[in-house]
């Protein structure tokens, strides 16, 4: 792959975004905790979301922190 990504695959991470930003934008990141982040997995999940769009929720938060640290 040569690092494109179709506009359909733009938009669906652009739309994580915001549910990102209302759960963890105003916190430190040394201040979220695993606890944290499964309590915000829990919540999408009961809103409906499929497990495939949860995995990319995890996939999304795992590279936020290790580029974090």
């Amino acid at each position: 792959m040569n690092g494109e990504h179709k506009p359909a695959t733009i938009e669906f991470y652009r739309n994580m975004k915001p549910s990102i930003i209302e759960r963890f934008g105003t916190c430190k990141l040394t201040n979220i905790k695993s606890v944290d982040i499964e309590k915000f997995l829990n919540e999408i999940r009961a809103d409906g979301l499929s497990t495939t769009t949860i995995k990319h929720y995890q996939n999304v938060l795992r590279i936020m922190f290790g580029y974090a640290e």
